[in-house]
């Protein structure tokens, strides 16, 4: 805000300033200066300073110019100089030296006001000094004061010399190289003062002109209607706007406020620009790439999610956007279409809804080479090798791109689609950091893309495992009912038999009652381990379980195995052992082992006679 207010303060200063070059020839001069010499802008740029110095003191002043010169510090003489009505004025001038470190191009600054009046009053002053001197008894304090009045004065003028000087220098160096534009403009709007201005123009060209005469009418519009309602209101605005330069979209942050003159009447504006497209590009960039992965957050990367993201890369980064998958049968096929332009979209979508995508099409090139496909001027030769008809070309035609980049959608070595984006209405053309930042994008939605893929697989296979654990748990189901059924007749049977038994002689009684009992055993057995079978599948099904608690007699235990292995080894030595999985048999020993990995001394053992 400080800046504006400087600069005006720059024009209006109660004195001049004028520029000169190497050959005094003047390049600068700001508004006081104009109306101490009573001309126009344009009758004084580019003339010689010594037209406007009387000839009598034109020695003076070259002699001035000398000593600036030689010195290299700042020099001061009285001239008198012309109006442009003929009459003169006597003028002050300070003029130093200035060399620019770069170009090493010299200039004299001169800073000068009309000290005629003072000039007068000096003069008037040292008529009366003597008629003074005979009432200085008795004016004594009057003149005193009046001297005082008169140092005040001086000492004053040159505070705000100092002072406007230190403010000029102060102005240039905080606006020196920066990506500032500072203005002011009347109330037609017309440029009056411009610094730094944009790079499509230099700082006279733009003076005089409107921004309809300068800038794209749509950029123009905008701006005339924002400077236009501080020339109503009064009110300053801080707004950042969007402005076309070179067919690049830059961002500035703009802040305007209002010029009044003494009877506190809008007169024009100032304005204060600064190029802010780097940051704003840097923020954007950022936003898209965090918002690529919440969009396909979801589990389905559907047309809908698509579209939400093409949406987020439009306008910021071209005026359409197009995401083409590859299908099942790796057929390229364009998923969502985005344009700013809702008329263009349904073209766009129609277009590609009649000329799919070919083997030798660019999309299908950039998917097969997995490398970005970028033309950052489009011209008619270019949309003739990428047609595939006639009817064709005239369709790209009328749609207008401008420049394109096609990158590919891939993932762990899984080629998914392409993505891409064009310009056309705004005028934008893309650059390589364009590129690198699609393809960045390209990468994200890829991943995102392969993920939600991974997901629909994972619950595909999850949903078939549990469809084949239901399976095995009805066959389970099955096998167990079946199994019991048999069980039961054979253990009813083993039952009748041993009722028969009882009827049996002695010797085939006991022997009979043995087998009849391993039966048994082995059915209750068979039983368990089919209850056990059932436990299992409850436990995996996440069904309660329930623990029957129940005592278990050992030495009983113990001797149903031996003599299960007994009666199917008859006449065999049998040994057993809870760490061996295995069964031994000895042919001229009749003893049984039982042990829990004990040394052979101390294990129970039971022999059979």
């Amino acid at each position: 805000m400080l800046l504006p207010s400087m600069q005006e303060l720059y024009e209006h200063a109660p004195v001049g300033y004028i520029t000169t070059d190497d050959t005094h020839n003047i390049i600068a001069i700001n508004h006081t200066g104009l109306q101490m010499l009573a001309y126009e802008k344009e009758h004084v740029l580019y003339s010689l300073f010594m037209r406007f110095v009387l000839p009598e003191d034109q020695d003076i002043y070259s002699f001035h110019m000398q000593q600036a010169h030689a010195l290299t510090e700042v020099q001061g003489c009285d001239v008198r100089l012309l109006r442009a009505d003929g009459s003169t004025f006597i003028a002050h001038l300070h003029t130093h030296l200035y060399i620019d470190d770069e170009t090493q191009r010299q200039e004299y600054r001169t800073v000068f006001f009309d000290i005629t009046s003072r000039a007068r009053a000096e003069q008037t002053m040292r008529h009366s000094y003597a008629e003074l001197q005979s009432y200085a008894q008795e004016h004594s304090a009057d003149l005193k004061h009046m001297n005082e009045l008169l140092r005040q004065e001086i000492a004053e003028r040159q505070h705000i010399e100092v002072a406007l000087r230190e403010s000029e220098n102060l102005f240039r160096v905080a606006l020196h190289n920066s990506p500032t534009f500072v203005f002011t403009q009347n109330r037609d709007l017309e440029y009056t003062w411009v610094y730094n201005s944009r790079s499509d123009f230099s700082n006279d060209s733009v003076i005089g002109k409107t921004d309809a005469e300068i800038m794209p009418p749509e950029d123009a519009e905008r701006l005339t209607a924002l400077k236009r309602r501080v020339l109503e209101t009064g009110v300053g605005m801080h707004e950042t706007i969007r402005i076309t330069e070179r067919g690049r979209s830059e961002w500035y942050d703009t802040k305007y406020e209002p010029l009044f003159d003494a009877e506190g009447h809008v007169v024009g504006l100032s304005g204060l620009s600064t190029n802010v497209t780097a940051h704003r590009r840097l923020i954007v960039q950022q936003q898209i790439l965090a918002s690529i992965s919440t969009e396909l957050a979801g589990t389905s990367s559907d047309k809908a999610a698509l579209d939400r993201v093409a949406q987020l890369l439009v306008p910021d980064l071209g005026d359409s956007c197009i995401i083409s998958v590859l299908d099942a049968d790796g057929i390229l096929r364009a998923q969502s279409i985005i344009h700013v332009d809702p008329a263009r979209q349904a073209s766009l979508q129609q277009m590609l809804s009649i000329y799919a995508f070919t083997e030798g099409s660019v999309e299908m090139q950039v998917i097969r080479n997995e490398r970005s496909f970028w033309l950052s001027n489009v011209k008619e030769s270019d949309l003739e090798a990428i047609s595939y008809s006639t009817e064709h070309l005239n369709e790209l035609q009328n749609i207008g791109v401008i420049s394109s980049i096609c990158v590919p959608l891939t993932a762990r070595g899984h080629r998914i689609g392409t993505l891409t984006l064009c310009t056309d209405v705004s005028g934008r053309r893309y650059e390589m950091a364009d590129v690198t930042l699609v393809d960045e994008i390209g990468l994200r939605l890829a991943l995102a893309m392969d993920n939600i893929r991974l997901y629909e697989e994972t619950q595909q296979a999850r949903t078939a495992a549990e469809e084949a654990l239901e399976m095995r748990d009805q066959v389970f189901s099955l096998v167990s009912h079946d199994l019991k059924t048999p069980l039961t007749a054979v253990q009813g049977a083993a039952y009748m038999l041993q009722r028969i038994s009882k009827r049996l002689e002695a010797p085939h009684q006991e022997r009979a009652k043995r087998s009849l009992d391993t039966i048994q055993a082995a059915v209750r057995q068979m039983t368990v381990q089919i209850q056990e079978l059932l436990d299992v599948t409850r436990i995996q099904a996440h069904q309660s379980l329930e623990l029957d608690s129940v005592s278990l007699d050992l030495v009983e235990l113990v001797g149903q195995v031996v003599e299960l292995h007994r009666s199917t080894h008859p006449g065999r030595t049998i040994c057993t052992n809870r760490l061996v999985s295995g069964v031994k048999g000895y042919r001229r020993r009749s003893t049984v082992g039982a042990g829990a990995g004990q040394p052979a001394n101390e294990c129970h053992q039971v022999q059979f006679k």
